[in-house]
This record gives C-alpha cells, structure tokens and sequence, in this order.
C-alpha cells in the first residue's frame, strides 16, 4: 500500500502532506530462512509411519522469520494422495526450547484446528502471545492419513497467515517421505491338492491392512515356483491354450465365467496370467475396506514339477499400479506319484547274480541331467562298482552313471543322467542295473522304490512297486557241489551215525535252520536235543516217524513248495512215504556262514532201515528264520543198505535115514524185527 507523510507543528497543525507516497518494489513474504543460529534447520515434516495408507501423525518443526501473530494461522499442505481426516484430527505442540513440563511453550494460548482434503489449518485465539522471529515452533498433528501407494510422498508446502489470511510466512518443496507398502493384515496361501504336478486350486485369503479402490488389483508373484531346471516356473505351461482359453480375461462374473483359463470364485475379480505370476483385478464399485478378510479361489491351476516350498509374494495396488499392501506365504509342496513302478530280475531264483531292470511312467518331467533312486529291498545287493544303462535311448538319451547311495547294505542306487532332452510326463522309462544279487533265501520280496529328482536333489516324484516271489534253486543243479549224505554202517538195522556234507549258495544266518527230511524206514534209537553243526551245537527238534512195511511214513513230517518251508510239521500225506525229520536252529553264537562255504554236520543214533537196497532221497533244506527257504535239494540220492547178519544159525533133522520123511528144525537169532507180513526163505 501507500505511505502518508506530513509535517506538523508543535500543536499538531498540518505543514505539508503526501498522502500517496509509494515504495519501490513489493513486500514478499518470509521464508523460515536466516542467519544461524537461530535458523540453523530449515522446515521439518516428518510422518510417524511411512506406511501406505497407514493413519499417523506428522512432526512439525520449525523456526519463524517473521512473528506470527497471536491470533494468526499456520497452514500445511499434505502431499498428493496424503488426506487430513477431520474426525481423527488434533494438534499438540511442544516445548520451546525443551522446557521442563512445557510451561514455555512458542504456541501459548489457545487454538483450533481444520481439515479439508490435503489441508490442515491450526488457527491461534489471539489470547497468546505473538511467537517472536527465531523461536522454534514444533508441534504434532494427529489424523493424518498416508498416500495409498507406495513410493516418494510428493513435497510439503508451510505457510504462517494473519488472522485476515494475509500471507506471513511460506515454504514450499519441503522433502516428503518413501512411503512404503503396508503389511497385509493377514495372507494365507493354499492348494486343494499338494502334490507335485497335479492341478490344483489355489486359494489365497488376505486382509488388506490398507482400502484398495476400485479398479485396484491383487498381484501374486509365483517366481518362488521352481521348474525342473531351478530357474522359476512359467504359469503359462498350465494353460491348455490349445483349447482355446484366455489366459487374460475381462470376465467379471466370477466362477460364472466362461471361456478363461483360470478363473476368480467372486464377482467382480478378473484373472490375467502371466509367466511368473497372477495378476487379480478388482473391478467393484466400492473399496476393499480395511480389515476385511477377502478370500478367492483360482481354479485352473496346476502345482510345481517336483517336491519344494515355494514363496508368494501379494500385494494389492492402486489403479495407477502402485503398491499399497504387501506380505508373503510359503506353499510345502509334496513329491508327485510315480506310475508303473515294476522291477524284473534277470532270474527269479534266490541268491543268484545278474542284471535287473527297473520300468516306472513319469508323472513330473524327468530333466536331461536328473537323478533317478532306487531303493532295492534291503536284501538285494549291488556290486560295489555299480553300473546301468536306459534300454530306449531314444527315449533316454544320452548316458546313465550308478553308484551306490551310501547305504551300508548296499541295496540304494543312484542312478544320474547326462542327455540333453527331458522326459515327458506319461512317458515309461526302462533302466537296468548290472551285478545285482537277489534276495539269498526264496519267497517274496520287500518292495522297489524310485525316486525321480532334479540335479541337485529336489524330489520330483516317488513310486513304489511290488516285490516279486523267488524260488529256490536245487543245489545238485545250481552249479555248486553236490550234497551227500553217508552212513557210518549200512548194515540193515543197524544204529549208525549219518553224515551230511552240503555247500551253502546262500548265507547261512546266527539264527538260520537246516532241515533234514529222512527216507522211510529211518529211526532214531533215541531223542534228540542238540547236535553238532560246524563244530558248534545247535537246537534240534525230531519229528519221529515209524516204520511199517509197505505203508507210508506214520510222520508228522515237514513240508515244502518252491519257496517255503512250513514250519510246523505236516499232517500223513498216504501218497508219500517218509522217516522222520530233524529241525536244527542255530542259536546265534556263531557268525553268518558264507556261500560256497562247505557245511558239515552229523546226526547220531539214528537206525538204518531194516530193508535191504537203496533207500527213497534225502532232502536238506537251509532257511532263515521265517522257514523261507535258502537252499534245498530234495533229492540227494539215498544210501544202498547191507543185510543185516543173523547169528546163532543152526539146523537139526528129526531123522538122517535116508529117504525118510523127515522135519527140518532150524534155530537163527534175527538181528532186525521180523514183521508178520515178510517171509523167510531156506
């Protein structure tokens, strides 16, 4: 405005007078800026909390170049997206210069304070004084609600005013905050199905710490999913795109849509697959408010190729694609389910040596440089330098390493690839392994199983196949030595000592059993309790059979098939005729007795059949401890029993004239029974 200057006398009355003078230039406001001290700081404004769309306070501090008047106002503009919420608001100042108990303080008096939109104005009462220039201001405003998305705040503008809103004092550009995305209240992820490969649902409940607006979106980074190779897993290879479905599609109508590859369980979201991820967009008409659990389901979906925990990482976004809250779940996937599994011996018979080829269908890609476990039962063994082959390497390409996998009984493989080219799911692969040894004693087997993995280690998928039966193979034609069986006497009768020499193809174990099955007409002169085999004494259990002639065996005597023994004795079977049994059990004192090892033992008091000639076969079996069997010979060739010797013949005539009818009295001491039924000849 214009100066007035007059010159007066000494009472008061006007000389000259200029009532318009004018002053060159303007009166500008001031700027918080001066010599330091006092204005050493510039304007501070600094929120509690940088979260997105968090409601916090705001610090204010600063130092006034020019004295605000006692009933003055002071301004601050928020940065974009930032809003005052006029229910919320309040403003505390503080101490000047850190006075005790703020008795001091720059905004003495009274004040009230007003929100609109990105404004807030704290208006003086005028009780107060004027805040002098070069005191320092400070003072908290409660309220204040961040910008949604995340990133730069945006710039602060403060400004001091008279009570007429003439402007005092004001700053602009004053460096705003990184806003940073909220935690999401609550992320749960999960799937209908766990395992690795199978199609699956995915249903991911979150609350959203912070209101996403309408046409916000949900982002879901699934680069935490692993492919077979370890580089993150395309969503893309999902889609059966050849069916015509949309891997982005506008469809709002929940699972009433048609047409798109993955689908949303509620109206108004719209799913966009990309390759490593999920993109959700919100379409409604109101927000998401704060605290309220959202929960959708994705269909159309199919799990990781292999066993793994993978990390998903949500946010919600504004529209313009800023983030506004984020978190992360983690996803335990199980390994998927091998198809097919099957293991063949090159020979079903126990203890034998040769090649044996596992078969099993991929389910989860088989990667050029995978690994391939096979678990064989624990009684199988490989050779120390395992080695294998694929049998379809066209299928399989290029070449197959083994080793053992550091199991102590030596019945784990791992087998590794060097192709270039992976398998495809549903599709059989055929490997054989060489040098295996079967199962030592017959019967059937644990079961086989396999397990595919990536290069460094992670389970794809794991199969289990049945076990398979083997037989027992005859020792006289198992290429080892043949089993006999001797007589210390084979004089008709007589109590005699028998020996058996046998050669173990298979183990004998501490607790292992050897059966010997009697030809008819054997006895024992007395019970057995224990006998010596190897030098060591073993348990031995007699089944004691009796002799008729021309009748079969009285028994109880054992049976067996191809790969057991029963272990009790068996009832008569009138068909065949059969002497006792001895059942011997070793009882753990000695060590495994070795294949090939030559097995000798002998069983005492045992009566030779009081028949002249060869006697029916032996039969020797050697089982472990469950009768399944490890060797047997079920016809070791019998003995050729002697006459036995009578004593004390004599023959008398009841007259010696010559041509006389006379009666013959003969005198002999038998050394065996005489049945009723067997007759004498003279």
């Amino acid at each position: 405005g214009s100066f007035q200057v007059r010159t007066l006398l000494r009472g008061g009355a006007p000389i000259d007078e200029d009532l318009g003078v004018g002053m060159p230039g303007a009166v500008v406001a001031g700027s918080f800026e001066g010599a330091c001290p006092p204005f050493c700081d510039p304007p501070r404004i600094v929120p509690d909390s940088p979260l997105a769309g968090k409601l916090t306070s705001i610090s204010v501090v600063f130092t006034p170049s020019v004295p605000i008047p006692s009933d003055g106002e002071i301004d601050i503009l928020l940065p974009p997206g930032a809003v005052a919420e006029p229910s919320s608001l309040s403003v505390t100042t503080d101490s000047l210069l850190g006075a005790d108990a703020g008795t001091l303080r720059a905004l003495d008096g009274g004040f009230s304070t007003f929100a609109q939109g990105r404004v807030v104005r704290v208006r003086r009462d005028g009780v107060g004084g004027d805040v002098a220039e070069g005191f320092r201001v400070s003072m908290t405003v409660f309220g204040v609600r961040n910008a949604q998305a995340s990133g730069y705040s945006g710039e602060y503008e403060l400004r001091t005013l008279t009570a007429r809103r003439e402007l005092v004092e004001e700053r602009v550009g004053i460096r705003g905050t990184d806003i940073v995305p909220n935690a999401l209240e609550a992320l749960s992820i999960s799937r209908s199905e766990y395992a690795a490969l199978e199609p699956s649902d995915l249903v991911l409940s979150l609350t959203p710490a912070t209101r996403v607006p309408p046409f916000g979106s949900i982002a879901v980074d699934t680069t935490g999913e692993k492919d077979e190779t370890g580089a993150a897993r395309s969503l893309l290879g999902d889609l059966d795109l050849a069916s015509g479905c949309l891997a982005a599609c506008d469809c709002l109508l929940g699972p009433a849509c048609s047409g798109c590859c993955v689908r949303a369980s509620l109206p108004g979201f719209a799913v966009s697959v990309r390759a490593g991820g999920l993109l959700v967009a919100y379409n409604g008409t109101s927000d998401l408010p704060v605290g309220v659990p959202v929960t959708l389901t994705l269909t159309g979906l199919g799990n990781p190729p292999f066993e793994q925990e993978a990390e998903y990482r949500v946010e919600t976004r504004a529209a313009s694609g800023e983030r506004i809250d984020t978190a992360a779940a983690s996803v335990l996937y199980t390994s998927g389910k091998l198809q097919g599994v099957a293991m063949e011996p090159e020979s079903f018979t126990s203890g034998t040596v040769g090649f044996l080829r596992v078969r099993f269908t991929v389910t989860g890609p088989l990667p050029p440089n995978g690994q391939v476990l096979v678990e064989l039962p624990g009684t199988f063994q490989a050779p120390l330098n395992p080695f294998a082959r694929a049998l379809d390497t066209q299928l399989v390409d290029g070449t197959v390493s083994a080793r053992l996998d550091g199991n102590a009984t030596r019945s784990a493989l791992r087998l590794q690839r060097f192709g270039t080219r992976s398998v495809s799911p549903g599709r059989e692969v055929a490997l054989e392994v060489g040098g295996v040894r079967m199962q030592n004693y017959s019967g059937p087997t644990a079961q086989v199983r396999v397990t595919t993995l990536t290069a460094s280690g992670s389970v794809i998928n794991v199969g289990v196949g049945p076990g398979v039966t083997l037989t027992v193979g005859r020792a006289s034609t198992s290429g080892s030595l043949p089993w006999t069986a001797a007589l210390s006497d084979y004089t008709a009768g007589s109590v005699a000592r028998l020996d058996v020499e046998i050669y173990a193809r298979g183990p004998i174990p501490p607790d292992g059993l050897v059966l010997v099955q009697l030809p008819a007409g054997f006895q024992f002169a007395e019970p057995l309790t224990f006998v010596s085999l190897m030098g060591e004494p073993v348990g031995a259990t007699l089944s004691e059979g009796t002799f008729v002639f021309n009748h079969p065996g009285a028994g109880p005597y054992y049976s067996s098939n191809e790969t057991h023994v029963i272990p009790v004795p068996a009832p008569v079977d009138p068909s065949v005729s059969r002497g006792p049994s001895v059942l011997m059990r070793r009882l753990g004192a000695g060590g495994t007795i070795g294949d090939e090892s030559r097995v000798t033992f002998s069983l005492p008091g045992l009566r030779v059949p009081p028949v002249v000639g060869l006697t029916g076969f032996f039969e020797v079996s050697t089982m472990v401890p469950s009768f399944a069997l490890l060797d047997q010979d079920r016809e070791m060739p019998g003995v050729v029993v002697v006459p036995g010797q009578l004593s004390a013949a004599s023959a008398s005539s009841s007259s010696i004239v010559s041509d006389a009818e006379v009666a013959i009295r003969l005198n002999f001491t038998l050394a065996n029974s005489l049945p009723p039924s067997l007759l004498v000849y003279v």
